[in-house]
């Protein structure tokens, strides 16, 4: 690593450094994040979670910050809790007061939380009242670390030891970087949930290259829809689901019976077909 430039960094500031994993892109690891400075919100919801941990890229070409899509929803909700957001020419777009966002720490390699303030991350694109908010949910289940986080932090990278130093820049006095432990509270999401009925888990589902294993599949789901023992709630009392279970269950049901007689159509064909050319030599 060769020098570096202090001026570029909070007076008084120092490098504190992160360890990589030896990939081809630098990545650092998050398993948990807190929102604002206190344990909960004013309306008493919490404000640290953790979760399993996730890669986390750093791509100064990206323009986001992007979420793991498994946690996407959740995290998103917790970060920008009770900000009045919108979809604005397909761009996350906000009000530009910043004291209508909380910062953001990420936790990151288990044991450091990285704070970004609201003023790296809202910014004014001309869209009068409204600001561009740079979150995004990613396709795959990893962070994204792009420009909101380059612009609040001075950055060293160091090729030969596999190692980041960051500290807080001198354009954005209110990030920080912290030492600290994970968040005591999970943040729950679908992956957690253990009471999915067994066609929701994939290794449950047929192979779907073998047309046997597709049609005893669909005639095992058929006949638990029918006899009620696919859903595992109690619907008494409501009537429009009563009929609509009622309606998918018929539907499979003469589906399953329509192709049943046309393979055994196509059995008799393929036989007298065979019996005719036997009978023919």
């Amino acid at each position: 690593m060769g020098g570096f430039d202090t001026s570029k960094m909070v007076p008084g500031a120092t490098l504190t450094f992160f360890e990589t994993s030896y990939t081809d892109e630098w990545e650092f690891s998050i398993n948990g994040f807190r929102v604002g400075e206190k344990p909960l919100f004013p309306n008493g919801a919490k404000t640290a979670f953790y979760f399993e941990e996730y890669p986390a890229k750093l791509d100064s070409f990206s323009p986001y910050i992007k979420i793991p899509k498994s946690i996407g929803v959740q995290t998103f909700n917790v970060m920008f809790h009770e900000t009045h957001y919108q979809i604005y020419d397909d761009l996350l777009v906000g009000p530009c007061e910043l004291d209508e966002y909380w910062s953001v720490s990420l936790f990151v390699n288990d044991r450091y939380y990285v704070k970004l303030a609201p003023e790296s991350f809202v910014l004014d694109v001309g869209y009068g009242d409204k600001c561009f908010i740079p979150f995004q949910y990613n396709d795959v289940d990893e962070w994204v670390l792009g420009e909101p986080f380059f612009r609040s932090f001075y950055s060293v990278f160091d090729d030969a030891k596999g190692i980041v130093g960051l500290a807080p820049s001198v354009n954005y006095m209110h990030a920080s970087i912290i030492e600290g432990i994970v968040p005591n509270d999970q943040l729950k999401h679908p992956e957690y949930h253990n009471d999915q009925l067994p066609e929701q888990h994939p290794e449950n589902l047929p192979n779907m290259n073998n047309p046997w294993e597709m049609f005893k599949y669909v005639c095992k789901f058929a006949w638990g829809d029918l006899m009620g023992t696919n859903d595992k709630e109690d619907n008494s009392g409501d009537s429009d689901s009563e009929s609509s279970s009622f309606m998918t269950s018929f539907i499979m049901a003469t589906s399953i019976f329509c192709v049943g007689n046309l393979f055994i159509l196509y059995c008799c064909y393929e036989y007298y077909k065979w019996t005719n050319k036997g009978g023919s030599k």
